[in-house]
């Protein structure tokens, strides 16, 4: 049965996963797989873009919010991302 006092997110891509070298870091605050940071805000995206902190934010709110962020990464295929929140 449905319950109210949750929500469950799936997001899928196609992009050729994360590759197995780096897995056990992406959770590392301060580690990025960003090629290089550029100086103008128009390439950044936002001033933490390429950072490392995306998914460690990520995960620490979901976290907060009693639930939870999984990955399931294919390398060569895709990544599954799993957001659980209470």
């Amino acid at each position: 049965s449905a319950d109210a006092r949750q929500v469950a997110v799936r997001i899928h891509d196609q992009a050729g996963g994360i590759p197995e070298e780096v897995q056990h870091r992406i959770w590392s605050y301060m580690f990025s797989t960003a090629a290089s940071r550029a100086d103008s805000f128009e390439h950044r995206g936002t001033p933490l873009a390429g950072y490392g902190v995306g998914l460690p934010l990520c995960r620490l709110y979901a976290h907060y919010l009693g639930g939870s962020l999984q990955l399931i990464s294919l390398p060569g295929q895709g990544t599954l991302s799993y957001l659980h929140l209470q």
